[in-house]
């Protein structure tokens, strides 16, 4: 044997590289868990951004829509009273 050298004992020294592995194992897990939860965030938050769109348009055409039935209203009282009136358009 040479002086000063230790021989390492195999069970241990496997047992040791077992457990860094199972540590970077779980490393990675985790990672992977936190990038699928950031990328299920940014969807969910990108869902929300496009209902919202939608709705704002919805709510546009309605009042759209109000406005243009309102001035018709409008128009067929004018009419009605220039039609007894005796007056035309």
């Amino acid at each position: 044997m040479i002086s000063g050298f230790k021989p390492l004992d195999r069970p241990e020294q496997e047992e040791e590289e077992e457990e860094e592995e199972e540590e970077e194992e779980e490393e990675e897990e985790e990672e992977e868990e936190e990038a699928w939860r950031k990328k299920k965030k940014k969807k969910k938050k990108k869902k929300k951004k496009k209902k919202k769109k939608k709705k704002k348009k919805k709510k546009k055409k309605k009042e759209e829509e109000e406005e243009e039935a309102w001035r018709k209203k409008g128009r067929r009282r004018r009419r009605k009273r220039a039609g007894w009136r005796g007056e035309g358009r």
